[in-house]
């Protein structure tokens, strides 16, 4: 396991213990909702810094100052400033955007000629033709690779089994 993974699976994992802990604690405390989304904003905050990705850390700070907000907003009343905390919740996503599309830009590294993807087209088999179902020319056992015998390229429009022409007399 690399470095990476370990501080992704830590973090993780604390976000996760501090959502648990935080749930407990409004349960129990008089103030569910301020409590609540208070855990919730930490929680969102400490996940995006689980990932090297700075579209994810930007968007767990929107969804920590969001959420943060909506705790504001039930301590101080709702009207007028879940318009301001909707506002300032859009500014930061357009900032968000607009510094990952910078940050791109600047680090990302120059790109070698590729050949353009040839696209794929399909061979036109008319409905009379029946289905064809594909056979693979070969099969793996362990390490060996074999070739089918041709008997094994069947056409299954026909019976596979011999059925007797008459059956004989009982008496």
């Amino acid at each position: 396991m690399n470095k990476k993974n370990i501080r992704a699976s830590l973090v993780g994992g604390l976000s996760g213990v501090v959502f648990l802990f935080g749930l407990t604690i409004a349960i129990m405390s008089g103030q569910f909702w301020l409590v609540f989304l208070m855990t919730l904003a930490f929680s969102a905050l400490i996940g995006s810094f689980s990932t090297n990705d700075i579209q994810a850390n930007l968007g767990g700070f929107q969804g920590f100052v969001f959420l943060m907000g909506l705790a504001v907003c039930t301590v101080i009343g709702w009207w007028p400033w879940i318009m301001v905390l909707l506002g300032i919740s859009t500014v930061l996503g357009t900032l968000q955007g607009a510094f990952a599309a910078n940050f791109a830009s600047t680090s990302e590294t120059p790109k070698v000629y590729e050949e353009p993807q040839k696209s794929y087209q399909q061979t036109y088999t008319p409905y009379e033709q029946g289905y064809q179902q594909p056979v693979p020319a070969t099969y793996k056992e362990e390490e060996h690779i074999y070739q089918y015998p041709p008997q094994a390229l069947m056409d299954y429009e026909y019976p596979q089994a011999q059925y007797p022409q008459e059956m004989p007399q009982q008496q």
